[in-house]
């Protein structure tokens, strides 16, 4: 309500750029960003056609500033395996995901991320650079590469998990058969999720995962129940989040286990 109210009371001459004229809603800026965007067409659009106006209004100008340097600092140095293997640099590494990726920026990749590309609902990379190299990076590293750079390495949550499990001490080790199932409920949630995504083409609305609760405090509905489970889990369990229940996880997994699959096939025909 919050978000839709800032459009009361404004000219259709005005600029509708997100961070301008335009705050975001945390935890859901790729939806902000397509919604102001449409808003901003029709506005300009009526503008010119209805009312005559002459364009005053700014384009959307590229943003280029210390969160994306960063952002793509963090990326490019994910794919160099001395930084997340070796002590103290996968230390440093970590807490650098923690505190720029989530806390700062409040940047974790979510299922309404990948499933948003998916759809074609993709922001401008002027206006969103940091999503473009998260998100276009993560698959590309993927499909070209068969690196899966952001489970594990860039995603703050992860970090999050590993910080408890040290903090506790404890480390559960589950059994192949407990794993099996874990895959099993991981890719029904996974599955649930999409189909409730693209069955009312919100992203949003799918993406149950407790990142931005986690990182800015807000949060909706189920997310309240998710993180608190999924905090205690990672004190026992390595990666308890992440085995049992991330969608955005395991549709990574599955995109790795298809490129393996198109390959093997290519190598066979060849």
């Amino acid at each position: 309500a919050k978000y839709r109210d800032q459009f009361i009371g404004k000219h259709v001459a005005d600029d509708f750029i997100v961070d301008v004229d335009i705050d975001a809603v945390s935890g859901a800026t790729i939806t902000t960003m397509a919604a102001t965007e449409a808003v901003r067409r029709g506005a300009h659009l009526a503008a010119v056609e209805k009312f005559k106006l002459e364009q005053t209004w700014r384009k959307v100008p590229w943003k280029f500033g210390l969160g994306e340097i960063l952002i793509l600092a963090i990326f490019v140095l994910a794919f160099v395996p001395k930084v997340y293997k070796e002590k103290p640099w996968r230390y440093v590494y970590l807490a650098a995901t923690i505190a720029i990726v989530g806390f700062y920026l409040n940047a974790a990749i979510s299922i309404g991320s990948l499933s948003a590309l998916l759809m074609g609902y993709i922001p401008g990379a002027s206006e969103h650079l940091i999503w473009w190299i998260l998100v276009v990076g993560t698959v590309l590293g993927i499909v070209l590469l068969g690196k899966n750079v952001y489970c594990f390495r860039i995603c703050p949550f992860y970090g999050i998990q590993w910080l408890l499990q040290k903090i506790s001490g404890t480390r559960m080790n589950p059994s192949r058969v407990l794993l099996k199932r874990a895959q099993s409920i991981a890719n029904s949630l996974l599955w649930l999720s999409l189909m409730i995504i693209f069955l009312t083409r919100h992203p949003a609305l799918g993406a149950y995962e407790p990142f931005a609760m986690m990182f800015s405090l807000e949060g909706i509905g189920i997310q309240w129940y998710i993180l608190p489970v999924a905090l205690i889990g990672s004190f026992f369990m390595s990666t308890f989040w992440c085995r049992f229940f991330c969608p955005t996880g395991q549709a990574l997994i599955n995109l790795l286990k298809l490129r393996k699959k198109i390959f093997d096939l290519f190598k066979k025909r060849q």
